[in-house]
């Protein structure tokens, strides 16, 4: 179906102009310029060269169709835009500290309505004292220091002196721990040892005689030796501490007369009775340093414990004197193996040339003060070299109530967990800042 277009011509136009519903077609056969009108459309056309023109009419449908299309656009961008409204709304109340609800509810709600309240929060249930609280934030303890009292020559305690012992007895004593190895012949178990006789024939003449090579520390190893027999004796202790109490000394006379010595003086520490805890820790602490003073020597000489050294002063035990005889005194070793490792025959030489100070960065006060809390807080009494009673008296003598048990709100992060005798105060559970408190109270930390 066709609509009738004017056209005012600018140039000859000999073509008819052919419209239809579906476009318009204006066909120029020659250059012309014309103004073409259909229906309520005008369109300018301008060329000079036309083969063929397509305009495309914006007909009735196509335009419901448009219209239709934004309809339906905006009917679905509005519901994305409401939500987008609310979230921005419920967040700016929220940050204000009010919700959507109270706000609603007093408008909607009449007055003479009462308001439902919101629920209570829930109360915060504290866990009682006995179970563990959350732990707090761990302090940063400042490295200890060394006091004044760290590196003087101590003196040990004198051991308390005991019925002397027959021949008879002492093999009696020392047949109940055969398994030790007290029949052994040294000869089979250290190379260099100067004695072919057996084990236990050595100690009953070192009682009765002395060392050899230490004639001036005679009552000295007579007393440590009726101290050790006593204790071997005393169904006191443990079965099993006994046995290692034998095992000890069997081991200690092995070797040459300096490991008798060293033997001696670790026996003596372990079984001597001290009734004030300043002179248990000193005690302690001499241990510390001699066990400190084998790993330096250890990390020094790597091999000093072959089994193929040839000679004397290439083995462990002479190179200890050696360093022992060159520290005592600037490292604060007790007079006796000081004494013990200046009449050493086989010392080695050594170099010694900083060995001061590089021994004394090895020793760690803060690992000494660890030490001490794991002595206190140990399970196993009968290891403890610092009792019950020295705590309780420490503290009582300086008024400081419960010191040295477990507290509530005090950091024990570092030690392992107290046991239920710990807990209830029934035995001392030891903190690390009082372990600390003692070191520096007795000069040998600051």
């Amino acid at each position: 179906m066709g609509l009738c277009c004017s056209i005012r011509e600018k140039a000859d136009v000999n073509d008819s102009v052919c419209v239809s519903l579906k476009k318009t077609l204006v066909n120029f056969s020659e250059d012309c310029s014309a103004f073409v009108c259909c229906g309520r459309r005008c369109y300018v056309i301008e060329s000079k060269t036309l083969d063929e023109l397509t305009v495309k009419e914006d007909t009735p449908i196509l335009s419901a169709a448009k219209k239709a299309l934004f309809v339906v656009l905006t009917l679905l961008a509005i519901p994305f835009l409401v939500c987008l409204a609310i979230k921005l709304i419920h967040r700016c109340c929220v940050l204000h500290g009010r919700t959507l609800l109270v706000a609603a509810s007093s408008v909607i709600i009449p007055p003479s309505e009462p308001i439902i309240p919101s629920p209570e929060p829930l109360p915060i249930v504290k866990p009682p004292l006995s179970q563990k609280s959350e732990p707090k934030p761990k302090k940063n303890l400042a490295p200890l220091k060394f006091g004044s009292a760290a590196f003087t020559v101590y003196t040990a305690p004198k051991i308390q002196k005991t019925n002397s012992l027959s021949e008879g007895d002492i093999n009696k004593i020392l047949s109940k721990y055969s398994s030790c190895g007290f029949s052994l012949n040294p000869m089979k178990s250290k190379p260099h040892s100067v004695s072919k006789e057996p084990i236990q024939s050595l100690i009953l003449k070192s009682y009765s005689f002395g060392l050899p090579n230490y004639p001036a520390y005679k009552e000295m190893v007579t007393d440590t030796l009726s101290l050790i027999f006593s204790a071997l004796a005393d169904t006191k202790h443990s079965a099993a501490k006994r046995q290692a109490i034998a095992k000890k000394l069997a081991e200690g006379f092995t070797g040459c007369q300096v490991m008798q010595v060293n033997a001696l003086q670790s026996l003596t520490s372990d079984l001597m009775n001290v009734d004030d805890l300043s002179v248990a820790i000193q005690v302690f602490f001499q241990e510390y340093k001699m066990q400190k003073l084998d790993e330096f020597v250890m990390l020094r000489h790597p091999n000093c414990q072959r089994s193929d050294i040839n000679r004397a002063k290439e083995e462990f035990p002479h190179i200890r004197s050696a360093y022992i005889a060159a520290l005592g005194h600037n490292c604060g070793l007790t007079e006796i193996d000081i004494a013990a490792a200046q009449a050493d025959v086989n010392k080695a030489s050594i170099d010694t040339t900083g060995l001061r100070d590089a021994f004394r960065k090895f020793i760690d006060l803060d690992e000494f003060a660890r030490n001490i809390a794991a002595d206190i807080n140990s399970p196993n009494e009968e290891i403890s070299k610092i009792t019950k009673g020295l705590i309780d008296k420490w503290g009582k003598d300086r008024e400081i109530v419960g010191f040295g048990y477990h507290k509530e709100g005090v950091d024990y992060s570092d030690l392992p967990k107290p046991t239920s005798d710990q807990e209830t105060l029934m035995k001392p559970y030891i903190s690390l800042t009082e372990a600390r408190s003692i070191l520096l109270y007795l000069d040998i930390a600051k």
